[in-house]
This record gives structure tokens, sequence and C-alpha cells, in this order.
């Protein structure tokens, strides 16, 4: 894909959530094409900050270490999350509990900490990433699409409450994306290969999308172009939810 830049972008100081790999690692690429600053949190010990982000002091350490590093804070992008496949009888509690705090209450824990930068902020926005399972659902998938779900009204309800100290709140729904989460394969049993042409199909362009398809759109949220736009949920999924 051609290595572009964004307007709207330029002195933005961005904490990308996720960002060691996949759409948030693209989002940060494109990000400091644009003339952003940004940090990268992730459990990956290539990040700038490293964090386990269903603890809570973790989210509130990583945003510190992130304030100090960037001096402020303008936008916050959520890229982080995952799950696994599992019928519903062999998901349990412990992986209902992690999946739930991973995709959902982390965006609640790592908004709490940013808040006091983001209010400071003219250009205040949080962008969290969500799913085409979380409006579909798939069986096999149970506990994800909940959690993505979750994630999706999380969002609506806080681009409400936030939106009075003028921070924006918005959400992608990407579908099938060339990820490691996507290349570590479907339900037991499926070739990873296979999986891949299962998933493309479902969508009307008959293809899985890049990260960084995601990511232009996740940075578009971010920038002053969007400066009007908030509580959307945009779907970046080449039509699977259409």
């Amino acid at each position: 894909m051609t290595q572009t830049s964004l307007p709207g972008v330029s002195g933005l100081k961005v904490a990308v959530v996720g960002g060691a790999s996949g759409i948030g690692l693209a989002s940060i690429e494109l990000l400091t094409r644009s003339g952003a600053s940004t940090i990268s949190i992730d459990i990956a010990s290539s990040a700038d900050v490293v964090a386990d982000i269903t603890d809570a002091d973790d989210c509130d350490a990583a945003l510190a270490a992130t304030l100090e590093s960037l001096g402020g804070l303008d936008a916050l992008f959520i890229a982080a999350g995952g799950g696994s496949y599992a019928s519903i009888e062999d998901t349990t509690a412990a992986v209902w509990e992690h999946t739930i705090a991973l995709n959902m209450v982390a965006a609640g824990l790592l908004t709490r900490a940013a808040l006091p930068a983001l209010r400071e902020s003219k250009r205040g926005s949080i962008v969290v990433t969500a799913s085409a399972a979380g409006r579909q659902g798939y069986g096999l998938f149970t506990a994800y699409s909940s959690a993505k779900a979750g994630l999706v009204h999380w969002s609506r309800s806080a681009a409400r409450e936030l939106g009075p100290q003028q921070i924006r709140v918005n959400c992608v729904s990407p579908g099938p994306i060339d990820t490691p989460l996507l290349r570590a394969g479907g339900p037991e049993g499926i070739d990873p290969a296979d999986w891949q042409v299962t998933v493309a199909r479902r969508t009307c362009l008959g293809r899985v999308g890049t990260a960084e398809e995601v990511a232009q759109v996740a940075v578009f949220l971010m920038s002053d172009l969007a400066s009007y736009v908030t509580g959307t949920v945009i779907e970046v999924d080449g039509g699977e939810t259409a």
C-alpha cells in the first residue's frame, strides 16, 4: 500500500494501546508520517510502555508514563484486544473474565486515567476498536463477540457523557484483517489458510483487509477533519456486516 499521510493530524499527542503490532502499529506509522507524536502501550516488550491493560494499576501507570513522555495527550486510541475460539460449554469463567477485561473493561480504565489530560486538550478524542463479530455474533466466539458488542455500546455512552467536555469518542469496527489474531487461525481443526478463505468470503469485497486500511479510518477519527464526529461506529469490514 502507498505510504500516505493525513491532514489535521500534525501536532497531535497520541497514546496507541496495542501499538506493538497489527492495527495499532500501522496507526503509529501513519500518525508519525502525518506529524503526530506517539507512545505505544502494549504487553509486548517492544512497546514504549509495557503494560497489562487487564490490570487497573497498569492502566494508571501506563498513562502516567505516557503523559510524562508526551507532555500531554490529545488522543487515546485503543487497538488492543483479542479472544479465542471455544464452544459455550468450553468457555470457562476465567476465559469470560479475561476476554471482557481485555476487550471492554480496559477501555473504561484507560479512559479514566487519560481524562485529566484529555480535558486540557482542545483536540481531545478517544477511538476504540470493536469488531464485526460484535455486530453479527459468531458461534464458537461468544465471549469475544459479546465483549466487542459491549464495547460498541460503551463508546456511544462515553460519547454522550464526555461530549459536554469537548472530548469525542468514536469506534472503528474491523472485519477480517490480516493481523496476528487472524493469522492464528479459527476454530480448532480448521487449517489457518482455509480459515482466511472462509472469512474473506463473508465480505462483499471477497478479501481480507489490511491493518493500514483500518488505521486510515482510526487516524481520520482522531484528526481535526473529524471535529464534529462523535458517538459513531464505522465498519471497516469489506461489507461483512452489510
